[in-house]
């Protein structure tokens, strides 16, 4: 009776009203664009309507003892709630909390408001809402200690216009609801036994999250300390730890710790509210367990430099810890354009992207005003930029291939000082390149293109073209157009995801951006193909790999946790008298008496630097190599020891023999492959065996005058051979690409003088993004001349899909000329034929 009463009150409804407008408010900026909110202003409008509520309740004497006021002190603590969580987006007290968090913060509050009503309900209810109560006391006691330290500031707050209030909040919660619980158990004496389970669930919850982060954090400190003793300097401490770093949702988690999740600082006193220092493209996050948990083992031991190295290198993200000179967080992506040209003969494709880029920050605003775009494209691998187009004032302007080094002191100096209009394309390690577009001023867009050469691989008797795709401004809304053409006819059933077919030689797609857009076209025999261009011919065929007779001295394995024990056992099998070897901080001869626990610890390995470097006796060597997971770039490992030491003994000429078992080497064998440190093969393990077995080795062999791509199982060769002119200009492109790899190897990531080599020559001359060369657009001619960028490329220019065809043959040049004579004669006929009759 008592609960109709308040139910039919016009302030309780009121209240209710407010609550629910309030959080739908608060929800608003995860639903609306930023361009049509405020924090602040958001802020407020909370602060008012608690306060007016609050007033409101005041004036009608609900606060006073006896007058039932309870539901109605529980609706306005739970706006001021509402409201402090509101003003935390700006102060960042609390930064965002996980989503367990979230949930239990709506759930309790619920729960909270209907126990503060006299309602009568069954048993099993008011058992359950008993325990809910329970959670809330518990985490409310949490918020106010982790609040305690801002006391002071909040009552400095109240006395100004009542904001400081906020920070007491959860201790008032906490009070009431103690309040209610007390009330519940006096009333029925047996609701104590929900209360004290739930307390020793919660406490069994803590205690075991605490102990295995305890274990965790000891075991990756331990893996870090001891890669730093004295004589284990190989690789930088945070790879030797990554080797061995334990799985699961808790080990991410320590690693993100003070990077993502916040925990007490322990460097400068008991702070709760220090912020990371270093920049990582994630939100921070507030977990109350991990908070507890965090304060037993004490100061993580490994920097959060490495920490974020790790971070990058297990999810393969990059983009996170890109350098930015401006800021990309109102940035989203928008629109995409992607068109393609596949020559399928040539198992060889070219597509262009273009891509606009909206920044969605009010244009009023001076938050966010002008934003820099970074993208990281992920191409196949093989590829190769090969052109890049910044649409400036409306027209579309192309780049200038210049030194990587010119094209970085130029997009610095432009954006970080200037604010002008630049935009540069770099290459990075992993098939993957980095380009910048500066600057997306808010409330409008930006628009540029890049396009890529890319080889097709062949797979099941396919050749397959795959959307290439790329990380950077938000495109889960963008929209794309993808329009495929087939340069050659081609036979056979041809296979599309999301693809829709209007031609034979046409295939189209219209709709959301798809990364998983491809096709797959029946494979024929890849045919010699040719582009010859100021008297030097090109060619390109099918890789013949070649048969080495061999028999291997010695076998390096590099065990890991993606090899079974049957691969193992085999590899003993089939080693046909060479000695087995495996590195751990030396070299281990395997025997039969070692072989079962020598698996059984690099079996742990998550995955592995296998230390190339230390091959002996090369010619007669063969490293054999399965990958298990991601591993660092060759960037990423420049500053080290082993990384001296594989570039000195690249520098000694001699190769030795890599196997690799299975399809997907890691970034790590797929860079060194790229950079020709090895002679590579691949395959199954039965193939392998069979080699073993045979006494050969099977492989491409690389020249000066002709480069192997694997995954395309194709070559291209530098010819004198003028009369093979048949191919697009890509041929060319693709070759001073290997030949630079080939040539520079290793020495290109670390030797800045190769900018300034023969190799970035014909980088220029093929207009090709590489190490020692990237793309740049500037927004005024006289700013190439500023930076001594050479405009007057005297090779190739940006390769264009309305211009990628080859160069006329002898034949076609005649024929062109016939068909010119004739218009020529057909337009001029009347006047030819007066004059032919005046003479």
């Amino acid at each position: 009776m008592e609960s109709a009463i308040i139910l039919r009150q016009p302030l309780f409804r009121w209240g209710i009203g407010f609550l629910i407008g309030s959080f739908l408010l608060y929800m608003m900026p995860d639903w609306v664009p930023p361009t049509h909110t405020d924090s602040m202003g958001l802020f407020m409008v909370h602060y008012v309507i608690t306060i007016f509520y609050f007033f409101a309740v005041l004036f009608s004497g609900k606060f006073k003892k006896g007058r039932g006021g309870l539901p109605f002190v529980i609706i306005n603590l739970l706006l001021f709630l509402i409201s402090a969580y509101a003003l935390n987006r700006e102060m960042d007290v609390f930064n965002e909390s996980v989503e367990w968090m979230q949930v239990l913060l709506l759930v309790t509050s619920i729960n909270l408001l209907v126990a503060s009503l006299p309602l009568t309900m069954p048993c099993a209810a008011k058992i359950v809402q008993v325990i809910l109560l329970t959670v809330a006391a518990i985490f409310y006691t949490y918020l106010a200690i982790y609040l305690l330290p801002i006391f002071v500031f909040g009552l400095i707050g109240a006395l100004a216009i009542g904001i400081g209030l906020h920070a007491f909040v959860p201790l008032l919660l906490l009070l009431y609801t103690m309040k209610i619980l007390i009330k519940e158990v006096d009333t029925l004496p047996r609701m104590a036994i929900p209360v004290w389970s739930t307390l020793g669930v919660s406490l069994i919850i803590i205690i075991i999250f605490s102990i295995q982060w305890y274990g965790v954090q000891q075991r990756m400190e331990s893996a870090y300390l001891n890669a730093t003793r004295p004589g284990k300097t190989t690789w930088p401490a945070w790879v030797e730890a990554l080797q061995s770093i334990p799985e699961g949702s808790i080990a991410n988690r320590v690693l993100k710790s003070d990077i993502v999740y916040t925990v007490p600082n322990f460097e400068d006193g008991f702070n709760f509210f220090e912020a990371p220092r270093i920049r990582w493209e994630e939100p921070k996050k507030h977990d109350p367990l991990i908070v507890i948990a965090s304060l037993f083992p004490g100061k993580f031991h490994i920097p959060k430099e490495d920490r974020i190295r790790m971070l990058q290198t297990l999810h393969d993200n990059r983009y996170g810890a890109e350098e930015r000179l401006w800021s990309g967080d109102k940035l989203k992506t928008v629109h995409m354009n992607t068109e393609v040209q596949i020559w399928p003969a040539m198992h060889l494709a070219y597509a262009e992207k273009t891509i606009t880029v909206a920044n969605n920050a009010a244009s009023t605003s001076w938050v966010g005003r002008q934003q820099e775009a970074i993208y990281i494209f992920q191409l196949p691998e093989g590829s190769v930029v090969t052109s890049l187009s910044l649409w400036i004032n409306g027209r579309e302007e192309k780049s200038v291939l210049t030194t990587k080094g010119k094209a970085e002191k130029a997009y610095r100096l432009i954006v970080g000082v200037e604010v002008r209009d630049p935009s540069v394309v770099h290459w990075q390690e992993g098939n993957r390149v980095s380009v910048r577009v500066f600057p997306v001023e808010a409330g409008k867009q930006r628009i540029f293109k890049i396009g890529v050469t890319i080889p097709l691989p062949e797979r099941d008797g396919n050749i397959h073209y795959e959307n290439f795709t790329f990380i950077g401004p938000d495109a889960k809304d963008a929209t794309e157009n993808v329009t495929v053409k087939l340069m050659e006819s081609t036979e056979g059933n041809i296979q599309t995801v999301a693809l829709k077919k209007q031609s034979t030689a046409m295939y189209t797609y219209s709709g959301k951006y798809n990364p998983d857009l491809r096709l797959s076209l029946p494979s024929i025999p890849l045919k010699p193909h040719g582009f010859v261009y100021q008297q030097t011919g090109f060619k390109i065929e099918a890789s013949k790999p070649e048969r080495l007779v061999i028999s291997f001295k010695n076998i390096y394995a590099d065990v890991n946790a993606a090899w079974k024990k049957s691969e193992w056992e085999q590899l003993q099998q089939h080693a046909n008298h060479a000695v087995v070897q495996v590195f751990e901080d030396e070299w281990i001869p395997v025997t039969n008496e070692n072989e079962a626990e020598i698996f059984h610890r690099l079996q742990q390995r998550k995955m592995t630097m296998f230390p190339f470097y230390a091959v002996q006796d090369r010619e007669n060597s063969l490293v054999i190599t399965k990958s298990a997971g991601r591993t660092p770039s060759i960037e990423e490992i420049r500053n080290s020891s082993g990384f001296d030491a594989l570039e000195k003994s690249a520098a000694g000429g001699s190769k030795f023999y890599v196997f690799h078992i299975g399809e997907n080497p890691s970034l790590y064998i797929s860079s060194l492959r790229e950079l020709r440190l090895f002679h590579y093969a691949q395959g199954s393990l039965d193939a392998l065996n069979h080699n073993l077995d045979n006494h050969f080795f099977l492989y491409a062999p690389e020249t000066d005058d002709r480069v192997v791509i694997h995954n395309a199982a194709m070559t291209i060769s530098r010819t004198d051979d003028l009369q093979l002119n048949n191919g697009p200009d890509h041929i060319l492109r693709l070759f001073a690409y290997n030949y630079i790899m080939q040539q520079g190897g290793i020495r290109l990531l670390s030797d800045s003088s190769l900018q300034e080599s023969k190799l970035a020559e014909l980088a220029s001359y093929a207009h090709i993004v590489t190490p020692v060369s990237s793309m740049i657009v500037l927004e005024q001619a006289a700013d190439y001349d500023r930076f001594d960028i050479d405009t007057q490329n005297k090779g190739l220019q940006n390769a264009s899909a309305q211009n990628s065809g080859s160069v006329p043959e002898p034949h076609e040049w005649a024929i062109m000329i016939v068909c010119l004579l004739l218009l020529f004669y057909h337009r001029f006929q009347a006047k030819l034929s007066v004059q032919w009759l005046k003479k």
